[in-house]
C-alpha cells in the first residue's frame, strides 16, 4: 500500500506544476474579469460625463456604429449618427439644463466580450413643455456592451423611470375632497386628456402595466404618463388623480371598485366618451379650486 501511495520526485514536480498552472489560470481569468468590469464602468462614467456636458458627439462615440438607444419616452435612436442627432435634440429642448447623478451600477459579464449593466441615475433639471423645471427623479437603464478590438462600447440601451416600489394605498386622509391642489394638477389632467385625443388611442383592457413605448393608453396609464411628463415622476395619490377617482364615483354611483381607474376603464358599459367625461369633470373641479385659492 505504501508503494502505491509513494510518488517519485518527478511525479511530485509534475503535480505541483499542474496545480500551480491551474491556480495561475484561474487567477488570470479573475483578473481579466475585474479589468473588464472596471473598463465597462469607465465607459458608463464617460457617458454620464458626456450627458452632463450636453456633448452628444462624445456620448455617441461610446456606442457601436449599429447601436440602439431607447429613451425613457420611447424614442428609438439607431446607429451612432442617429444617437448623436437624437440626443442633440433632447439637449436643445427638455434636457438643456439636465444633469445625471450616478446612484448604482451593476455589471455582469455574460461572455468574455459581452456584458450587461444595470444603471440607476438621478436626473434633475429636466423641463416640461412649458419650460418649467421638473422635480428630480430616478431612472433605471439596461445596457448591453460588447468588446471589439479590446475596446468596450454600448450596443444597446433601454431606459425606464424607476417607479415607486408599491402604489400607495388609500386612506381616509387621501379620500378628503379638499386635498390641496396646485397648477401642476391641472396640467396633469390636461396632458392626460391630450394623450387620449381620440378613441384610437384608448386601451380599454387595462392591466396597470404602462410602458414608455405604448401607443394606446388606458385611463390609468394616460394619467401615469401625464404625471411623468409634468412632474418627472409618478405620484399615485396626487390630487389630480384623486379628483378623477372622485369623478368616477359620481359617474358610477354605488359601484364598489377595487381600483377605480382600472375597473371603470374596463367596464363593458364604459365608453370613450365616458372616460373623457370623468377627465373633464376632474379638470373642471381642479380649475375651480385653483381659482378660489
Amino acid at each position: 500500500m505504501r508503494r502505491m501511495l509513494r510518488m517519485t520526485p518527478v511525479r511530485l514536480a509534475a503535480v505541483a506544476s499542474f496545480l500551480a498552472t491551474s491556480a495561475i489560470s484561474v487567477w488570470s481569468e479573475a483578473a481579466a474579469g475585474n479589468r473588464d468590469e472596471e473598463a465597462i464602468k469607465e465607459v458608463i462614467a464617460q457617458t454620464t460625463a458626456a450627458f452632463n456636458k450636453h456633448d452628444a458627439v462624445a456620448f455617441a462615440r461610446l456606442y457601436t456604429s449599429d447601436a440602439d438607444l431607447v429613451s425613457v419616452r420611447g424614442e428609438w435612436m439607431k446607429g451612432t449618427s442617429g444617437i448623436e442627432q437624437g440626443l442633440a435634440r433632447v439637449f436643445a429642448t427638455r434636457a438643456k439644463h439636465a444633469t445625471l447623478k450616478p446612484v448604482e451600477v451593476r455589471v455582469a459579464l455574460l461572455r468574455p466580450e459581452v456584458a450587461v449593466a444595470h444603471v440607476t441615475n438621478e436626473l434633475s433639471g429636466l423641463e416640461d413643455l412649458e419650460g418649467n423645471t421638473l422635480p428630480p427623479h430616478r431612472e433605471l437603464s439596461i445596457r448591453v456592451l460588447v468588446k471589439d478590438g479590446g475596446v468596450w462600447r454600448v450596443r444597446a440601451f433601454h431606459n425606464t423611470i424607476a417607479p415607486p416600489a408599491t402604489y400607495e394605498p388609500t386612506s381616509d386622509a387621501l379620500e378628503r375632497r379638499d386635498l390641496p391642489v396646485a397648477p401642476e394638477d391641472l396640467r396633469i389632467l390636461e396632458r392626460a386628456d391630450a394623450i387620449l385625443a381620440d378613441e384610437g388611442r384608448w386601451d380599454r383592457k387595462d392591466d396597470r402595466v404602462c410602458s414608455p413605448g405604448d401607443t394606446t393608453w388606458s385611463l390609468f396609464c394616460a394619467l401615469q404618463r401625464a404625471s411623468v411628463d409634468v412632474l418627472g415622476t409618478y405620484d399615485h395619490r396626487r390630487a389630480a388623480l384623486q379628483e378623477v377617482r372622485f369623478a368616477i364615483e359620481a359617474a358610477a354611483p354605488g359601484r364598489n371598485f377595487e381600483h377605480r381607474l382600472q375597473d371603470y376603464n374596463n367596464l363593458d358599459t364604459t365608453t370613450f366618451d365616458d372616460v373623457k367625461a370623468v377627465l373633464r369633470l376632474a379638470r373642471q373641479r381642479v380649475a375651480e379650486r385653483l381659482q378660489s385659492k
